[in-house]
């Protein structure tokens, strides 16, 4: 959680950028966000940084799930494999009188 809202937090290696990433609500086929950047137009990350959910809606009492992708450029381009990671993780939401809380899944 950063200032009341989900904050997805991944730890990039090396020149890895953020190739995609996925939002959905459990059980709601349309509550889903999804963005694929371009070569040329994927974000850098840091361990720091909370991924961009483009202010996807988290209410409380729902479940989530999130997959974000990181790609390297450099293993890409010189033929290592995996040159991509994929991080996944689902949670609930609560509303606790206003304040957020993040309950992961288990």
């Amino acid at each position: 959680m950063v200032d009341n809202h989900v904050c997805v937090r991944v730890q990039p290696e090396g020149d890895e950028r953020l190739a995609g990433v996925i939002i959905e609500e459990i059980g709601n086929a349309n509550a889903i966000f999804g963005k694929n950047f371009a070569d040329n137009e994927m974000p850098a990350v840091t361990a720091a940084t909370c991924i961009s959910d483009d202010n996807y809606k988290f209410e409380g009492g729902r479940s989530y799930g999130v997959s974000v992708t990181l790609l390297s450029p450099d293993k890409r381009s010189k033929g290592i494999e995996p040159a991509a990671r994929l991080f996944g993780a689902g949670f609930s939401v609560r509303n606790e009188n206003g304040t957020i809380q993040v309950v992961p899944a288990h």
